[in-house]
């Protein structure tokens, strides 16, 4: 008598690793993003304070990131930065995906309505589909829809 594997169950076991894989495979890519995102998280987390203390210093929102406290990379391996400022108050810093994060646009947002604070104006939000609802830190965040003409959705926290 032979002793080793018949190809039926080395087939059966082919079939069980694939279905397995294909099960798990899905959650795995969701956790190595949701990973990605915690370097945005930090980094935007430090910019809202950064802002906070300009805002409390010098009455308003700072032009660029050179005059806040905050040295902010602007080489990071899953994101490419921007910042921008507006005269009525507004400033943000603008996360955009590389490789499986592409979709995504994070958002870190410091707004001063009519110029006064408040101390209640940050807010993070992610654009970009479904890839969003897992990257937010406050869980799948308050799901905005319909803004403006088109069907738009955007996933967002307050106050962070």
């Amino acid at each position: 008598m032979k002793k080793g594997f018949t190809l039926i169950e080395l087939l059966v076991v082919v079939l069980i690793i694939g279905i397995l894989s294909s099960v798990a495979l899905p959650h795995y890519q969701k956790a190595v993003n949701k990973a990605k995102a915690a370097e945005a998280w930090s980094l935007g987390k430090a910019f809202l304070d950064a802002q906070n203390v300009y805002v409390m210093e010098n009455g308003r929102v700072s032009d660029s990131l050179d005059d806040l406290s905050y040295d902010f990379p602007t080489e990071l391996k899953d994101w490419e930065t921007s910042y921008y400022s507006t005269y009525i108050g507004s400033a943000a810093l603008i996360f955009q995906g590389k490789g499986s994060l592409e979709e995504a646009t994070l958002y870190y947002r410091f707004h001063m309505p009519d110029g006064v604070y408040t101390g209640s104006n940050r807010r993070m939000s992610c654009e970009g589909g479904e890839i969003c609802a897992h990257l937010l830190p406050c869980g799948n965040g308050k799901v905005n829809r319909d803004i403006g003409t088109g069907n738009y959705t955007y996933y967002e926290c307050n106050d962070i």
